[in-house]
This record gives structure tokens, sequence and C-alpha cells, in this order.
């Protein structure tokens, strides 16, 4: 969800209200919920801002750290990651070990000095000697 900034006066109870932009699949959910809230009921109607407010607000006595951490995950950026983790070494002026072990890994060529070692020839191989007449035939 994207906060928009926009705040205005509710009608109804006097408080500001902030807008925000949700995913379509998230606004298909609400319509659906908005479908059963609205069902059996004879004193007033629910809107989408009540609905989803009342949501949020129950929302809080229940979700737990493991559903924030879900969140967090659905939301990883490498990118992201890897920009926050260099402002905080261009602060502290250290960099993690394993940030200096996976550059190392990469960038530092450990091919050149681990030469595979030729087998010489020996007499079981061709040594470029022409075979003799008798052995040639």
């Amino acid at each position: 969800m994207k906060e928009e900034g926009k705040t205005e006066k509710n009608a109804k109870n006097g408080d500001a209200i902030a807008k925000i932009t949700i995913l379509a699949t998230a606004s298909s959910i609400l319509n659906d919920l908005l479908v059963k809230a609205n069902s059996g009921t004879i004193g007033g109607k629910v809107n989408r801002q009540d609905l989803a407010s009342f949501i949020i607000q129950k929302a809080k006595e229940f979700l737990t750290e493991k559903d924030f951490v879900e969140l967090r995950n659905s939301v990883y950026s490498d990118n992201d990651m890897l920009e926050a983790a260099y402002k905080q070494m261009k602060t502290s002026g250290d960099i993690p070990e394993f940030i200096k072990e996976a550059l190392r890994k990469h960038y530092l060529s450990q091919d050149e000095s681990i030469k595979k070692t030729k087998k010489s020839l020996a007499k079981k191989y061709i040594n470029d000697v022409p075979l003799s007449k008798e052995r040639a035939v």
C-alpha cells in the first residue's frame, strides 16, 4: 500500500482522513467484505472507507511479529538491501567480513594460482620419435 498523504475532515466523527492506495486484489477483497458487511443491516450502510478503517484498527490487535516478517519478506529487494548496507558501511567506516569475502571471491581470480598440472609424456605416449622401419610396418 502506498500512502498518498492527503487529509480531509470526516463529517461523521471529526477524525482526519488519510487517503491510501491499495492493490487491485486487495480492493476486490474489500468489495467482497463490503457486501458481507452490508448484508442484513437495516440502520445504516457501511462504505469502503468505514470497512477499511475498521479492518486496520482491528489488525493492530491480532498481527504478530511473524506477520510483519512475512510482510517484510514480501517487499524485500536486493538493491534496497545493498543501498542500506552501503550507507551503513559509509557512516561506520567498517565493511562486514562476509561482504569482504564475497567481494574477494567474485573479483579476485584464484584460477590463476591453481593451474592444472599437465601429465608429462612417457614411453607409453608418442614422443615424436620415429618408429623403426620394422615396428612401423
